[in-house]
């Protein structure tokens, strides 16, 4: 059935979601200290976005999508019942490596925790742009425009937090 040209495009859901689920995934994994709740912040995005689609019909899916987990994400961490348990004693659970010795392993855990945890201590605006462009990877320009902050306040604040972050992990050794 072909469509007119006054009537906006539809949404296929399955197709949304098997093309942008992985990105979407990997985008809130480095946004939130709880693994247990990706899945249900990403299951949560794609919900918004199917509510939102009649209004918004965006051109580029992807940026959207960010733009909507990062708003999920906020939501998720200023909840009351979350900000109880914003990281947890226990270190996440890594994937192991057939190379890890057990002891290596657990230094890197140890590692691991103790840099969330310093990220978790930093102001939260500082803390968001660490995590974008550290552990998610996005770039000063797409967080610029995911964020609305201009690109020099982006590099500012990743440059506090990284000096934050290094006195605070100053103890930490170099792994062998």
């Amino acid at each position: 059935m072909s469509r007119r040209a006054d009537q906006p495009p539809t949404l296929e859901p399955d197709r949304v979601v098997a093309e942008h689920a992985g990105a979407v995934g990997r985008f809130v994994t480095g946004l939130v200290d709880d693994p247990e709740a990706v899945t249900d912040l990403v299951q949560e995005v794609f919900i918004r976005a199917w509510r939102g689609w009649a209004v918004v019909q965006p051109t580029d899916i992807r940026p959207w999508l960010k733009r909507i987990a990062l708003n999920v994400v906020r939501e998720h961490r200023r909840s009351p019942w979350n900000c109880r348990v914003t990281v947890t004693d226990d270190p996440p659970s890594q994937p192991a490596r057939e190379s890890d010795r057990p002891e290596q392993a657990a230094v890197t855990a140890e590692r691991v925790q103790r840099i969330r945890l310093a990220i978790a201590h930093l102001p939260p605006a500082q803390a968001e742009a660490v995590r974008l462009h550290c552990l998610v990877g996005e770039t000063y320009e797409s967080m610029e425009a995911l964020l609305g902050v201009p690109r020099s306040t982006l590099r500012s604040r990743v440059l506090a937090a990284g000096e934050r972050l290094r006195a605070e992990l100053a103890d930490l050794e170099e792994a062998p």
